[in-house]
């Protein structure tokens, strides 16, 4: 079946133009690709920050060592050195499975190659 051919195809949800519904779905899909695309190019940036500077100084914590909050984020909470490693390696294994550059050309044919460029 092409995508010409969904005009009128009943879908799941009793709507009698799967072609629409589609469409709908893409137009949420391909900007969130793009916002993605710039969480991930800021998580990256803050992890060489962590791996330049701040690692070092987080390892040199004593377990259990708390870290205030500092950031004026209402309602964040103070942070162990374990949660702050944890953290890190959270972002570093997002980074490891959608940052590739396959994912990043998928991301940039999604929403357009000026639309992954965080202004």
């Amino acid at each position: 079946m092409q995508y010409t051919d969904l005009a009128g195809v009943a879908t799941n949800g009793g709507g009698s133009n799967a072609q629409k519904d589609l469409d709908t779905f893409l137009r949420l899909l391909r900007p969130l690709s793009g916002e993605g695309a710039r969480y991930l190019f800021d998580a990256g940036a803050v992890l060489l920050d962590y791996a330049n500077y701040a690692a070092a100084i987080v390892a040199s914590l004593d377990a259990g060592a708390l870290v205030p909050n500092e950031t004026g984020l209402a309602g964040a909470q103070p942070l162990a050195k374990e949660d702050i490693q944890a953290l890190a390696a959270d972002l570093q294994n997002l980074l490891a499975a959608y940052a590739t550059p396959a994912k990043q050309a998928l991301q940039a044919k999604a929403c357009g190659a000026a639309n992954l460029i965080s202004g």
